[in-house]
């Protein structure tokens, strides 16, 4: 998508129930590309997660792989759900999740950063 898309400005990522029936995700698994899209190396400026779980290591990775190599990105939102009372221990591994992608070696040095709970 991102390498059909060459002028794209604004990512927004909304992440949907992707569940089964039975729990287990479906979709496909992130492979990095190669090659990175042009839209991150020249155009892209705002990229939106919202919805965003914290609990699997490929949105970390994807998260970071737009952090680094995004050259000229202006704005990040993270909107993550609210954690349910009685899993405040996902409190503590979202913290941590955002102080890493906070202190991920950016391609953009103006990019402001904004964590948000929906």
């Amino acid at each position: 998508m991102l390498n059909a898309s060459p002028k794209l400005q604004i990512l927004k990522l909304t992440d949907v129930n992707m569940s089964s029936n039975k729990g287990n995700r479906i979709g496909q698994k992130w492979n990095q590309p190669k090659c990175v899209p042009e839209c991150l190396l020249f155009n892209l400026e705002t990229f939106v997660w919202i919805g965003h779980e914290w609990q699997r290591k490929d949105e970390k990775e994807i998260a970071t792989y737009i952090l680094r190599n995004t050259r000229r990105l202006k704005k990040a939102t993270f909107s993550t759900k609210p954690i349910e009372r009685e899993k405040l221990k996902k409190l503590e591994k979202r913290r941590r999740m955002l102080d890493e992608l906070a202190n991920v070696d950016r391609a953009s040095n103006s990019c402001h950063f904004v964590f948000e709970s929906m």
